[in-house]
């Protein structure tokens, strides 16, 4: 490199680049080398590594908001050929280590209270120091966590206040959408019955959806290495799912086309692809809820309610009232609204429950969950983009369970991703998720939810992976999703939407 000393500082290469400067010692006339390297937005003198053994390595840690903070939590360095080293972080932040000249470092920093996860570090030790300072964002005002997979189902730690989770809730709420005329109109949060402006609507045009926005979420471990999901309606620099148009009601074939609407009979005994393609018969931009949008409820239950417990929250459903039960009568919730609990289901005895708005998740029929399918034996799941039902689509890849029969779900597969897949059993109806999975080596989809013959096994994280692609059943079921942009349609009042369908004279 060449160039006057103001060029050289003006330079902004990339990470590693040096600058040698010559200097003549007007004492002994012998010359003398300067060496600076380019690191970190700064360039820093160096010594010769003739001179100098090992990078000192200074880390200061802080925050910019909260109560809690790094003081007294440990950093994790891991020194390429050594193992891994647990430091503590000293009442000023601080931590300080050497290593060898020429080594790969990588540094995983601690987990603090209700502030975004810090990414792991790597870097090469190159210079005699090097400090490395991070700042934690704090985010208690806009995030909610809670610790996973306590003992306990109805009492799961939670942290940040949960007007967090209920903004992602109320940020839209319920519509119905006219594919004939492409309009939508937006129900009443109150009552399903009901428009938002007042017009009745009892079903007879367009299907129901519970609209939720895209919710961002990142997976860490607290000090005692439990599991913390934290959630957040805010974009925090982390993983999310998508936004989701979810059926408020449990799908029922109509002259072919796939529907959620109040006051019929449910569909069962197709498999997920004949569903599909029913969903399909409405239009293009139709399909099935999915894994993504399954995991974005159940971490929106969690953390609401800091409980895995479904049953305490939205009821047990239909889920003890037997095989009968398996085809039953959507739109008994209605007067629910978005809401959480259950209402009697006709005059039989039982009830039928709800989640933010949509109706009978858990305890009727089991429900088909594409974009994600199991292979190798049932050991390897696969997930996978898109609006497809699929048995070869190609994508992410994450080890599950393959054997369970009606086992009761002690931990999920979890990961950076949040996948919420059984991955241990063990438990019971009153400890960890509280609801069982069955796994077998020839599953290669996902049924979530349980049915009306499973009592206190079934419930929101219940989970089936035991059934072939082409599997179907009197008690499996599925669910209506939208998958367009809903910029291509005219958002209209209830009165609207109905003077449009009102019967011509």
């Amino acid at each position: 490199m060449v160039g006057t000393q103001a060029e050289r500082l003006a330079f902004t290469p990339w990470e590693g680049l040096e600058w040698h400067e010559t200097h003549i010692n007007p004492e002994t006339g012998e010359d003398h080398i300067l060496r600076y390297m380019y690191d970190n937005g700064t360039w820093e003198l160096i010594e010769s590594p003739d001179e100098i053994n090992n990078e000192h390595v200074t880390v200061q840690l802080s925050t910019n908001g909260g109560s809690d903070t790094p003081v007294g939590k440990s950093i994790i360095v891991h020194i390429t050929g050594q193992s891994e080293e647990s430091m503590t972080v000293d009442a000023n932040g601080t931590v300080e280590f050497d290593v060898p000249i020429g080594s790969i470092y990588t540094i995983h920093f601690p987990y603090v209270a209700y502030c975004s996860k810090m990414p792991e570090v790597t870097r090469t030790a190159m210079l005699a120091s090097h400090t490395i300072t991070k700042v934690y964002n704090y985010l208690g005002s806009i995030i909610r966590t809670v610790v996973l997979e306590r003992s306990n189902p109805d009492n799961w730690e939670t942290g940040g206040p949960v007007e967090a989770v209920d903004s992602i809730l109320n940020e839209y709420g319920s519509y119905v959408i006219d594919e004939v005329h492409k309009k939508y109109a937006k129900l009443s949060s109150l009552d399903h019955r009901y428009f938002d402006d007042g017009a009745a609507w009892s079903g007879a045009y367009g299907n129901a959806f519970r609209r939720l926005p895209q919710v961002f979420y990142e997976m860490d471990t607290n000090g005692d290495s439990e599991p913390v999901l934290k959630i957040c309606g805010q974009d925090i620099n982390a993983k999310s799912w998508p936004e989701s148009w979810i059926g408020i009601y449990k799908g029922a074939v109509i002259d072919g086309a796939l529907r959620s609407i109040p006051g019929v009979q449910t569909t069962q005994s197709k498999t997920m692809t004949q569903f599909w393609e029913c969903a399909q018969h409405l239009g293009m931009n139709y399909g099935l809820v999915n894994y993504f949008d399954h995991c974005k409820l159940l971490a929106l239950h969690y953390a609401k309610f800091g409980k895995a417990n479904s049953e305490a929250t939205m009821g047990v459903g239909l889920a003890n009232a037997g095989n009968s039960y398996y085809t039953h009568t959507t739109g008994e919730t209605t007067a629910l609204g978005d809401g959480t609990g259950q209402l009697p289901y006709l005059f039989t005895g039982f009830y039928m429950n709800k989640l933010f708005g949509i109706e009978d998740l858990a305890g009727s029929t089991w429900e088909f969950r594409p974009n994600i399918r199991f292979e190798n034996s049932g050991s390897t799941a696969v997930v996978y983009d898109g609006n497809i039902v699929s048995n070869e689509a190609t994508g992410r890849h994450f080890t599950k369970l393959n054997n369970a029969s009606q086992a009761y779900i002690t931990q999920m597969v979890l990961g950076e991703y949040c996948d919420f897949i059984p991955k241990a059993v063990g438990g019971n109806n009153a400890s960890a998720y509280c609801d069982a999975t069955w796994a077998s080596t020839s599953g290669q989809l996902l049924l979530v939810g349980g049915s009306s013959n499973n009592g206190t096994v079934a419930g929101l994280s219940a989970a089936r992976s035991s059934d072939d692609f082409s599997g179907s059943g009197a008690n499996v079921g599925a669910r209506l999703a939208f998958k367009g942009n809903i910029a291509d349609y005219e958002l209209v009042t209830g009165a609207a939407l109905a003077a449009l369908n009102a019967p011509a004279e």
